[in-house]
């Protein structure tokens, strides 16, 4: 919000995450309220059917967050007891937590599904720290005319200091200095500076030449972090015929099209935009596919959500996060025990390269994220001794 104020641009508050939402799971809709005695295709147990989603949430998962500590303090997480948490998937954490397997089978639907591969994945620790985040939470806001009108914003601001189709191709750490290679009109031409923030993707950063090499602490974060694979389809219909039964913003389902969601239910108008987005598996699998057949695939499963959609459908596009060149991969996250053991190495400096990237930030997989941890950088230089000379 900071920086769209600064850059003068209009924001309108997005509906709640907590508006009536609607569940296709095992091939039925089930419109949902989060509370109790919901008629789930799950064989709940008595306790959770009365809990509802909304309560199981709490009993399984938000009576840990208060133990957490501060999840965005630096140096989390410093306590040693919270390394169990991160030798655990998800889907074990919930099972000790007394979860029945049809309680995890509804959970995992959703919200949990789409780090990694799935719950049985990715590190119980991570979850809890995105659930303590969410949290804090107030309002969720759009910046209208799209998201991507605040990075423009700062490229037109900084355009004398941006170097385009010069993609680094080796970074030189120094003790008093540090210096990057860029290919530029087919040659290299090396950039000198007292300090460098690396903000590239691990993905993207492990296939770049380091040298001198980092620490091997540092080499081995970048090496292993993993990254979630991620394909969006953006699909555009002529009315928003899914408001008719109920004002839907979000529908999770266990198809391979795992959430939707709608991007213009607070714009004017009669058109509607639905995303609908596959992770891990399902991401990889749905990115193998043509750009057309992609958007029929989507479409196809949006018309078991909400049949009689097809009928209004007018263009679709499509972007995969694997298949981008600069990114490889759509937000970091980490394995069961990876956690503890690669999060400090993250974001500590190496000499006079310091780190930034949504991958080095509590905010993982947002563009709060990313700026945020672009300031905790800026401030690093900016409070750095000066270099003996």
């Amino acid at each position: 919000l900071k920086y769209a104020n600064f850059f003068s641009l209009p924001i309108r508050p997005n509906p709640p995450l907590s508006a009536p939402g609607l569940f296709y799971v095992r091939g039925q809709r089930v419109v949902a309220n989060w509370g109790p005695n919901v008629a789930w295709p799950f064989d709940l147990t008595a306790d959770e059917t009365k809990l509802g989603v909304e309560g199981m949430w709490e009993k399984y998962i938000g009576a840990w967050l208060e133990g957490l500590g501060d999840v965005t303090a630096p140096g989390w997480p410093s306590d040693p007891r919270l390394e169990t948490l991160d030798r655990m998937s998800v889907a074990e954490f919930l099972r000790s937590r007394g979860a029945s397997e049809g309680a995890v089978a509804l959970l995992r639907v959703g919200f949990l599904d789409l780090v990694g591969d799935g719950i049985d994945s990715y590190s119980a620790l991570l979850m809890l720290r995105r659930f303590a985040l969410r949290r804090t939470e107030s309002l969720r806001f759009s910046i209208t005319g799209g998201a991507d009108r605040l990075p423009r914003a700062f490229a037109t601001t900084l355009a004398a200091r941006i170097r385009y189709q010069s993609p680094v191709v080796r970074i030189e750490p120094g003790e008093t200095s540090a210096s990057v290679v860029i290919g530029r009109d087919g040659q290299h031409q090396r950039l000198t500076a007292d300090h460098i923030v690396c903000t590239i993707p691990f993905s993207v950063l492990k296939s770049i030449d380091v040298s001198p090499s980092f620490s091997p602490q540092k080499a081995r974060a970048v090496d292993q972090l993993p990254y979630t694979s991620s394909t969006r389809v953006y699909l555009q219909f002529r009315r928003k015929a899914w408001t008719s039964e109920r004002p839907y913003v979000t529908a999770v389902t266990d198809l391979p099209m795992k959430w939707v969601f709608e991007h213009t239910a607070s714009q004017p108008g009669p058109r509607g935009i639905l995303e609908a987005q596959a992770t891990g598996v399902d991401g990889r699998r749905v990115a193998q596919l043509g750009e057309s057949d992609r958007v029929q695939f989507a479409l196809s499963q949006l018309q078991r959500i909400f049949p009689g959609l097809s009928g209004d459908f007018e263009r679709g596009v499509s972007k995969s996060w694997d298949e981008d060149p600069w990114a490889r991969g759509a937000f970091a996250y980490f394995r069961p025990g990876q956690m503890l053991s690669l999060l400090p190495h993250i974001v500590r400096p190496e000499g006079r390269v310091h780190f930034a990237g949504e991958h080095a930030s509590p905010w993982s997989a947002w563009m709060e994220g990313a700026l945020e941890s672009g300031l905790r950088a800026a401030r690093e230089v900016n409070e750095a001794p000066p270099a003996a000379r």
